[in-house]
């Protein structure tokens, strides 16, 4: 089993903790010399004073991070937002001053041995923050997602409002509305309290994010779940329809072939007059106008408090995580599906939604 330290050592393979777990004086005695030879002790500690039990029974940590760890409440920085934070940054600067020095004090075999406990750290942490990351397509994790896409999208909580408002003024005695890449299910939290005689089908292809959905929405007994799956797989199972069929900022992580299939299928699964409603971001018309209008939705972001790290590297997600296209190309794609009526029903910044009617 791994066991990881807070700055990402591998406790598994420090000689301090096998030879505490193993009760091997010599061990210690030969890690006390290599901690003072490379420059981690002034002095060669006896082998009870080396002894170590993982990283959360030392009480004093150099960098502050397991106290940062603790007060967070987190097992590691891997599972920080913040990471890189500067006390990360320290330490791994010091672990690669250390490297270098260890390469002539040691033999081969401690040199492999160190460097899987302690040399690997800033790797071994970016994969665990990276696979944090992917229970969604979305660059939030799925528990995260309701604080974070708020500093990440301008008026988000508008989308939803305008979308209910649409919807009550269109068709108030709805009836059956499936809400595909439903997220966290506040669309539907939203809806569910004006609504309430509607049955509400939910489905995401995350399946964090469906359980977060569960969670917000478990005391409601008109919500029935699908597995997960993506839109563009939704079979065809019911002939009556839905009355209304609703994708927030989600079909802009498709390519062009499954967005064409994921709309043709809304399209047939609603009932003669249904309602769709999609918002997406967005591609600005002008190939040209881009880089501005980046610039200003990265301001935004700025100024609700997201690092300019955090800032760069959704910026870069751009048309390589999702792809957003122009809006003269979703109306395009709409009317030749074979909706009667498209029309847009928001636009700022680079996001826009779009209103369909079979």
């Amino acid at each position: 089993m791994i066991k990881l330290a807070c700055c990402g050592d591998d406790c598994n393979y420090c000689p301090r903790y096998t030879g505490t777990i193993n009760n091997d004086e010599e061990a210690l005695r030969r890690a006390a010399e290599i901690w003072y030879e490379i420059g981690w002790r002034d002095r060669i500690l006896p082998p009870d004073e080396m002894k170590c039990y993982g990283c959360l029974s030392v009480k004093n940590c150099a960098y502050g991070i397991k106290g940062c760890c603790r007060k967070k409440k987190i097992d590691n920085c891997g599972y920080c937002v913040e990471m890189p934070c500067e006390r990360l940054k320290e330490a791994v600067r010091r672990v690669k001053k250390f490297e270098k020095i260890s390469k002539d004090l040691m033999s081969e075999e401690e040199y492999e041995i160190f460097k899987m406990a302690f040399w690997l750290k800033e790797k071994r942490l970016k994969r665990i923050r990276d696979e944090k990351k992917s229970d969604n397509k979305t660059p939030h994790r799925s528990s995260e997602y309701d604080i974070k896409v708020r500093k990440t999208i301008p008026f988000y909580e508008c989308f939803q409002r305008e979308t209910i408002d649409l919807v009550k003024t269109i068709n108030p005695d709805v009836r059956k509305w499936l809400d595909t890449g439903c997220g966290t299910g506040y669309l539907i939290e939203k809806a569910i309290t004006e609504l309430g005689g509607c049955k509400f089908v939910l489905t995401d292809p995350s399946a964090e994010m469906l359980a977060e959905a569960g969670k917000r929405l478990k005391s409601y007994k008109n919500i029935e779940y699908m597995e997960p799956v993506k839109t563009e797989e939704i079979n065809i199972s019911d002939p009556k329809g839905y009355d209304v069929i609703t994708a927030i900022q989600v079909h802009h992580y498709l390519n062009e072939e499954d967005r064409k299939k994921a709309t043709l299928n809304c399209y047939k699964l609603l009932k003669d007059n249904g309602i769709y409603v999609v918002f997406e971001n967005i591609r600005s018309e002008n190939d040209g106008a881009l880089d501005f209008q980046l610039d200003r939705w990265m301001n935004f972001q700025l100024r609700e408090g997201k690092s300019k790290k955090g800032v760069s590297d959704h910026r870069k997600r751009f048309g390589v995580k999702y792809f957003p296209i122009k809006v003269s190309e979703h109306l395009k794609l709409l009317n030749t599906v074979g909706f009667r009526i498209v029309e847009i029903l928001w636009l700022s910044y680079l996001q826009a939604g779009f209103f369909c009617i079979k």
